[in-house]
């Protein structure tokens, strides 16, 4: 009986805050944390094309129709077609803005996007092998289900929540979350990982924002260089004490993971507080909350990943590997 009062205490409390971020003023928009304060670095995806010998200059995948490596097209040599997935047009590289936490879970996960990686492989000259993905068939019919979901359910809730609810106020129901549910994740993960530093900077803004923060609304930390904090999970811990990746994995309402990964987001979860929420129902609303709010920040970028790319399912694939072993080296 405690526990459900609890729970439906939590429930109201979340509802009354709402209302209350509703009417916020318009002026402390311009204080709060704008979306391009958003902590996830930037990924790239690589066009497709052929790259001249001489001047890489790149040609377009039309241009690309009945020509083979070592054919020549107004004078140019075609040496190499590039198989990353992008559009038929000739385009730079472009880097979208940080949406690899939408595309690797479209509900419970976690994740940020990172170009480290790649440019790591540029250097060395070497390209990583692929993650394995054995089960590609059964993956293919997951991600299709997840784009669905995205589509039908998460991007029209996002629309009409944003609609009610205005930026700044979004902003502080992402902080709150980030405090309550991140914080504890990353403490652990970097106690695990034997990084004092990062524990120690993690525990102080812990406090910070949840005292004088008021709970986490306001993250007074990122005022503090020094208490700047990064994503840890268990994933890196199990990849840090080297722990195979596995084979690829997308999950369903989940998205993308290895098998290393999949463990270490059901470790992560053990210490998310909100599953120990009774009954269930309530749990999964306060999840579905906060991945309906974080995806009303990123609205737009899945869709210009999937219009960049000639197989969006490889595209995350690569995607999500680069950015995973970019974090274990981390």
């Amino acid at each position: 009986m405690k526990t459900r009062i609890l729970s439906t205490t939590g429930v109201i409390i979340c509802l009354l805050l709402t209302g209350f971020l509703m009417i916020a003023p318009a002026a402390a928009e311009q204080g709060g944390a704008g979306i391009s304060d958003y902590s996830d670095p930037e990924f790239s995806v690589q066009p497709i094309g052929a790259i001249a010998h001489d001047d890489a200059t790149v040609i377009s995948h039309n241009q690309l129709d009945g020509l083979a490596e070592g054919s020549s097209a107004d004078g140019i040599t075609v040496v190499e077609i590039a198989e990353a997935s992008v559009t038929n047009d000739a385009r730079p590289v472009e880097s979208f803005p940080p949406g690899l936490q939408l595309a690797q879970n479209l509900f419970f996960g976690t994740g940020d996007s990172s170009q480290s990686a790649r440019d790591e492989e540029s250097e060395n000259g070497v390209a990583e092998p692929d993650i394995a993905d054995p089960l590609e068939p059964l993956n293919r019919v997951f991600f299709t289900v997840n784009d669905k979901v995205y589509f039908w359910v998460l991007k029209p809730a996002a629309n009409a929540y944003s609609f009610f609810v205005p930026e700044w106020g979004r902003e502080r129901v992402r902080n709150v979350f980030r405090n309550i549910i991140k914080a504890p994740m990353r403490m652990a993960n970097s106690l695990f990982q034997l990084k004092m530093h990062a524990f120690g900077a993690e525990f102080a803004s812990f406090v910070l924002n949840s005292t004088v923060g008021i709970g986490g609304l306001f993250d007074i930390a990122a005022r503090h260089p020094e208490l700047k904090t990064s994503e840890e999970d268990f994933g890196q811990t199990l990849g840090s004490y080297g722990v195979g990746e596995g084979f690829y994995l997308v999950l369903p309402l989940v998205g993308p993971l290895s098998l290393r990964d999949t463990v270490g987001w059901v470790g992560d979860s053990l210490l998310d507080p909100v599953w120990y929420v009774s009954p269930f129902l309530d749990a999964f609303s306060i999840q579905f909350l906060k991945r309906m709010n974080d995806t009303s920040f990123m609205i737009g970028e899945y869709e210009d990943i999937k219009e960049a790319a000639l197989d969006p399912y490889i595209s995350i694939r690569d995607i999500y590997k680069q950015h995973r072993r970019n974090k274990v080296r981390e």
